[in-house]
């Protein structure tokens, strides 16, 4: 239980330091393994990319995932990377939308 209310209070610091809104992008399952299903809402058609940051900012994975119509769309992402938290952008135009995976 200890390490489940410390994993929540990293969640709560790390969406206060950058200001991460929740909700943006539904990931399942979550946490993730080898792949994860990431849903977002596009407001317009545009050239997609999604990007996962490590919590020191780095760039741990990206993938250009090409022109998307806007509305809703589910992506599944396949990344090799250790248990932690992350940070995964879905970068569409002047949209970002961001989620915290771990």
């Amino acid at each position: 239980e200890k390490t489940c209310r410390q994993r929540q209070q990293r969640i709560r610091h790390e969406r206060a330091r950058h200001r991460i809104p929740s909700g943006n992008i539904k990931v399942s399952p979550n946490p993730f393994g080898e792949e994860l299903n990431a849903t977002y809402s596009l407001a317009e058609k545009g050239a997609v990319t999604a990007r996962i940051y490590d919590p020191s900012g780095v760039c741990v994975y990206s993938n250009g995932l090409g022109m998307m119509d806007a509305g809703e769309h589910t992506t599944t992402l396949y990344t090799n990377l250790r248990q932690g938290h992350y940070i995964l952008s879905i970068i569409a135009g002047q949209q970002t939308l961001r989620a915290i995976i771990v």
